[in-house]
């Protein structure tokens, strides 16, 4: 009888929306046999002994959170070598009228995935809309919010969500992949690529806060 690859999902939350998402993803992976747990990006979300990542970030002005971009510079080696899949948590959904909307259309990814794609060769990275709530902007962010037609909600596409986190599964738990990458902790023999952070950017200074 096979072994359930495992699978860590590690983020970085602000408000505690991407938390949740990353908890659903993992809850999601071990209905589908594997064997997944969700873990703030850090010391315990340490993916060695794992045969793939998921990283997931909340974005504010457009970055990831540090620890979730010092987490990719810490473990790059790691991470090169594994199934990696990203995803960003922002407020592109929230976003409504003439402003809102042309700003919506411009949403790009955050400052970090293209070195993190470079470095690293994720399998996939998808940005996903978060909760938006008042108390998360002090009072002039609140009139920006209004002013852009911004609105208060959550925007969480579930059904997107679980979309994404389905088509991994399956990538995970195909004949074809297990053959591939063998069980948790076996390098993918076809990512022999050594990184090193400068490929991805500056490290970010830890002290920072979204």
């Amino acid at each position: 009888m096979d072994v359930p690859k495992s699978v860590m999902v590690a983020y970085a939350s602000l408000h505690g929306s991407t938390e949740e998402i990353a908890g659903f993803i993992a809850a999601r992976l071990r209905r589908a046999g594997l064997r997944a747990q969700a873990r703030r990006a850090g010391p315990a979300a340490d993916p060695t002994g794992y045969a793939a990542v998921i990283v997931g970030s909340a974005v504010h002005h457009m970055d990831w959170m540090p620890q979730a971009e010092g987490y990719l510079h810490e473990h790059a080696q790691i991470l090169a070598r594994r199934p990696l899949w990203l995803f960003s948590v922002g407020l592109r959904d929230s976003l409504t009228g003439p402003i809102g909307r042309l700003l919506a259309a411009h949403y790009g990814e955050p400052r970090q995935i293209p070195d993190a794609r470079h470095a690293l060769a994720p399998r996939d990275h998808r940005v996903f809309s978060g909760v938006v709530a008042p108390d998360h902007y002090p009072p002039v962010g609140r009139l920006v919010v209004r002013a852009i037609g911004g609105r208060y909600g959550d925007f969480r596409d579930w059904d997107a969500i679980g979309a994404w986190t389905d088509s991994i599964a399956c990538e995970l738990t195909t004949p074809r992949h297990r053959r591939k990458t063998g069980l948790a902790g076996d390098a993918d023999p076809g990512r022999d690529r050594r990184p090193s952070a400068r490929h991805l950017g500056d490290r970010p200074d830890p002290r920072a806060h979204g």
